[in-house]
């Protein structure tokens, strides 16, 4: 077995937020720099460094030789640093201990901190000396239960090699600086992200090391939990994380931004089509929320109008506290745009003209988000009856989003189906026949496109079969036109067993016991932590370590499950134990794997897009299972 200090899923998840994966051997840039060739004066580097932290080892295990053989090396194609054993030794038989490092560690990550390296090097002497890399049979029986038990290892490392480091000589200061390098490079990722790969976030590691400023690294952690729950449209668990957050930071700005979002986001995901229908909208777009809390980085349905107010509140507050934040200011504008109480679009209009402004200069905001507040400009406009300052700011944000194509940029999509929808609203009210044409076919390219379960999907199906109507056409079937626009669901990351307290994938495990009371944990590996603690009169079951890493449900007093389609407004399927197979597939039309948990001998559908595994047996569903399994190497 090999243990490195990196991950992968940091560099999978620059290309795509929604990606959750990760396999034992893994490097923290691979594709991202060349490799470049060792020289000798970075093997003595690193041997200086290790000999220094070898003085301070105690104890060392007799089951490999010892010292480690430490290689400045390309030989094995991985930007990283590990510690792994590497044949038999011809006199002894022992496996050879052997630590790794890529040059470009040194080049491109350490640079000249040795105290960064050192704490890396006593990170990957721990491994060795703890014995991390060989396999045990008991923990590693699943690639699920592999993953659970490295990442304790992880912390582990991080603990025992601080205190390698620190006996050695070396600055824990300068030690923690390549860390907040790597997260200052956006090498990192989130705490519930983490519970998927083998190795914890950075931000939770530091946490873990630097007591004098916890707090900060937990809100910072937080802060990304949130913004990943932003991405996958689960608002109320985004908004709990902004709302711990601010409790901790009140003057985060960029929180309570995100919060105002969050808000104004589970608002609009109550309006139905009916709603969209009175207000007269065209089609706003989402995904407009800030991914880094920069002002903490300086220190280290039914609708309903409650989260309405709520935004505006939050909303306001984070341009009370910074002035100068687009977002805030184009998600005010937004929200008075759909207010409960009567759309206001002209003063939504005068704040979108105002972030317009300011978000062709603001560095603090992605191209899709420039992009989204002029359409949301467009659609502001139109909605006031300033059809060509609507037209205008709708071609400047096509425009924009012209840029976006290329891996990763999913909601790249998102923001055109809105284009499409917008473009042919306004096509479609002009008296030219060609214009009417133009628009009946923007709408069955937006039918085919856009998610049906937007609440916008059946007004822009009405509104094609009337073009179609008029020009002499035959419309497609929807359900043809739903079919091929696919289904999409959102992937599942809580469970709310008492009604408006859920349960959080990476919750800390006395959140558990304050809230559903205390239950003997039943350990699942002889020997760790990694537990179940069983409410059988609430159907439910918890697998944690010291954070909860799975939601079980079974029996016949366990809670549906709602599972919910990509979209605002979209609607809730309900899963229960005891349904058929058919009535699951019917419900849930996406792919599945089979893959085995903590049991090896038991195998579950696994529907990775929405972190749900679902136990069938005898053709009825036995067990459901939020919960984040690794993807087989």
């Amino acid at each position: 077995m090999i243990r490195c200090i990196y991950s992968s899923a940091a560099w999978t998840r620059a290309l795509t937020l929604a990606a959750v994966a990760g396999t034992l051997l893994l490097s923290l840039g691979t594709g991202a720099w060349a490799a470049g060739e060792a020289t000798p004066e970075q093997q003595e580097r690193v041997e200086t460094v290790v000999n220094r932290l070898l003085t301070v080892v105690k104890s060392h295990p007799t089951a490999y030789t010892w010292p480690p053989v430490v290689k400045v090396t390309t030989e094995a194609g991985h930007d990283n640093a590990y510690a792994t054993l590497m044949g038999k030794d011809k006199d002894t038989g022992l496996g050879i201990s052997t630590l790794y490092v890529s040059p470009s560690v040194l080049t491109e990550m350490i640079k000249d901190n040795d105290d960064t390296l050192a704490f890396i090097l006593g990170h990957e002497l721990s491994h060795l000396v703890h014995k991390d890399v060989t396999a045990d049979p008991d923990r590693d029986k699943t690639g699920y239960l592999a993953n659970t038990f490295s990442r304790q290892q992880e912390y582990d490392a991080d603990a025992s090699g601080m205190k390698l480091a620190l006996a050695a000589g070396y600055s824990f200061k300068r030690a923690l600086g390549g860390p907040r390098e790597f997260i200052a490079q956006g090498l990192d990722y989130s705490s519930f992200e983490a519970s998927g790969v083998d190795h914890p976030s950075w931000k939770d590691r530091i946490a873990a090391l630097d007591k004098d400023q916890e707090s900060l690294w937990r809100s910072m952690s937080a802060f990304e939990n949130g913004q990943y729950f932003l991405t996958v449209e689960q608002y109320e668990s985004a908004g709990r994380c902004f709302t711990g957050v601010t409790e901790s930071f009140p003057d985060c700005s960029e929180a309570w931004s995100n919060l105002g979002y969050a808000k104004l986001m589970q608002y609009c995901d109550g309006l139905k089509t009916a709603d969209i229908r009175r207000m007269g909208l065209g089609q706003i777009v989402v995904g407009g929320f800030y991914q880094r809390p920069r002002s903490l980085e300086l220190k280290v349905r039914d609708k309903n109008p409650h989260p309405w107010n709520e935004a505006v509140v939050a909303l306001k507050q984070a341009l009370k506290l910074n002035p100068q934040l687009t977002l805030a200011k184009a998600n005010l504008a937004l929200a008075y745009l759909v207010a409960p109480e009567g759309r206001d679009p002209a003063r939504a209009s005068k704040l979108f003209q105002e972030a317009a402004t300011m978000a062709a200069a603001d560095t603090a905001i992605d191209p899709f988000t420039r992009a989204a507040v002029l359409v949301n400009a467009g659609v502001s406009d139109i909605a006031r009856g300033q059809m060509v300052a609507g037209r205008l700011n709708i071609d400047r944000g096509e425009r924009a989003a012209a840029a976006l194509a290329g891996p990763g940029r999913a909601a790249a999509s998102t923001l055109s189906d809105a284009v499409l929808y917008n473009r042919a609203l306004l096509l479609a009210d002009s008296k030219s026949a060609p214009d009417q044409t133009e628009a009946m076919a923007g709408m069955e390219k937006y039918l085919h496109s856009a998610s049906p379960a937007s609440a916008w999907w059946p007004l822009a199906f009405e509104r094609y079969t009337a073009l179609c109507k008029a020009r002499g056409a035959s419309p497609q079937a929807e359900s043809a036109l739903r079919s091929a626009a696919g289904s999409r669901m959102r992937p599942l990351n809580s469970l709310e067993i008492i009604p408006g307290k859920p349960l959080t994938i990476a919750d800390p495990l006395r959140k558990v016991v304050a809230m559903l009371g205390e239950s003997t944990p039943i350990p699942l590996v002889p020997d760790t932590n990694l537990v179940q603690m069983n409410y059988p009169a609430r159907g439910v079951s918890v697998i944690a370590t010291n954070v909860v890493l799975a939601l079980r449900l079974s029996g016949p007093n366990a809670p549906a499950l709602a599972v919910r389609g990509v979209g605002l407004g979209a609607e809730t399927t309900s899963l229960q134990i005891g349904m058929t197979k058919a009535q699951l597939e019917s419900a849930v039309r996406e792919d599945y794997e089979f893959t085995q948990i903590v049991d090896p001998e038991v195998s579950y559908r696994f529907y990775r897009s929405l972190g749900l595994a679902v136990l069938v047996r005898g053709g009825v569903v036995q067990e459901m299972m939020i919960v984040q399994v690794p993807r087989q190497s």
